[in-house]
């Protein structure tokens, strides 16, 4: 059986992130039309030295994406037994995987997998975290959050920015030409940071019917991003940004209607 048939899906994540994704997708029959919104780079600027002195110091080790794991520990495997011997949590249970295949366990939110998700664990709360010397593994930017939260809770916070994301020159338009597609039939975006680029090519490339079309995102943060933005078609909250969480809220979506 395969549900997907006849169903156009434009995967806007990056193309670093989303081979397994779209192989998922073509196994139930979908259509993809690729079109990542962004690149994921290494901090050329952060070297593993700094990294490493950074984690021989700390208590807490709070790694914010699967790029946060690339591109420190995967990139850098001497780096691993520093962390090894620390208290580790994850944004969620992506990055949770990628850790567990470094023989790494770590704590996150199963259900929220957002900074709000990560405040909410009792590892993190005050009575755990005052007097902690936490790092925190994340790309250039984004939100300050979780820092703010963790400091006013009592903890001395370091930010590692491990990458970078750099916005693609990838056409919308002419990836939707190139597979015959004027409007897809859904559209997966697993990040706010995609979501945001994605409406400025919308708009550069005068497509605004796409501001119609249903919408998968990883989190209900992530769907208020996209509100705001202007994306007036259903918005699809999966539960997390798993290649699984992301095909079971297709899915749900497709059987719906």
């Amino acid at each position: 059986m395969k549900p997907f048939l006849n169903k156009s899906i434009l995967v806007t994540r990056p193309a670093q992130r989303a081979e397994e994704l779209i192989l998922a997708i073509l196994g139930f029959g979908g259509k993809v039309i690729g079109a990542p919104m962004m690149e994921i780079q290494k901090n050329k600027e952060l070297v593993p030295e700094t990294i490493a002195k950074t984690l021989r110091s700390s208590d807490v080790v709070i790694f914010l994406s699967i790029n946060a794991v690339e591109y420190s520990l995967i990139k850098s495997p001497a780096l691993i037994p520093f962390v090894a011997q620390k208290k580790i949590f994850a944004i969620g249970e992506s990055t949770a995987t990628k850790l567990r295949s470094l023989g790494l366990d770590s704590f996150f939110p199963e259900k929220k997998p957002t900074s709000e998700g990560l405040l909410e664990l009792e590892g993190l709360d005050s009575q755990n975290i005052k007097t902690k010397n936490v790092a925190v593994l994340k790309g250039v930017g984004g939100r300050r959050k979780l820092k703010a939260v963790l400091e006013k809770r009592g903890a001395s916070v370091a930010n590692i920015n491990c990458y970078k994301r750099i916005t693609t020159n990838v056409s919308i338009k002419k990836a939707l030409r190139a597979s015959s597609i004027e409007v897809p039939d859904v559209i997966v975006s697993t990040s706010s940071a995609i979501v945001k680029i994605l409406g400025k090519k919308i708009e550069s490339e005068y497509l605004l019917s796409l501001y119609e079309v249903p919408m998968v995102v990883p989190s209900a943060r992530v769907a208020q991003t996209a509100r705001g933005l202007g994306f007036t078609g259903e918005l699809i909250v999966a539960n997390g940004a798993t290649t699984d969480a992301i095909i079971n809220a297709v899915e749900d979506w497709v059987w719906r209607k």
